[in-house]
């Protein structure tokens, strides 16, 4: 990522919640590690493949579930998979922002 893309990147906040992330018919469990407005990095027992389209879902302390559908975007043994935002219901969104907002 050049230094100008990674300029506009949403800030990200470190977090520790369960995921879940449901793609071809599987599902895997996991933790949040880091949570933005445009994305999780999560870790997976299995490393999710780069490309790859889910649907996550997961529970912030003091809210209801969050459920979305994403792209993997990178994944790495050391780091974790990073999972990019796409399509997410407004009230899902709001939560989220809530949520983000009480931890800054």
């Amino acid at each position: 990522m050049d230094a100008e893309a990674h300029k506009h990147r949403p800030p990200r906040y470190p977090v520790d919640f369960g995921v879940v992330c449901r793609f071809r018919g599987q599902e895997q469990e996991g933790r949040a590690l880091n949570l933005s407005r445009g994305g999780v990095l999560v870790s997976t027992p299995d490393l999710l493949p780069v490309g790859l389209f889910a649907e996550v879902s997961f529970a912030v302390p003091g809210a209801e579930s969050i459920e979305f559908k994403g792209i993997v975007r990178h994944a790495s043994q050391e780091r974790g998979t990073g999972v990019e935002f796409l399509e997410v219901l407004p009230r899902h969104r709001a939560r989220l922002a809530a949520y983000l907002d009480a931890l800054v």
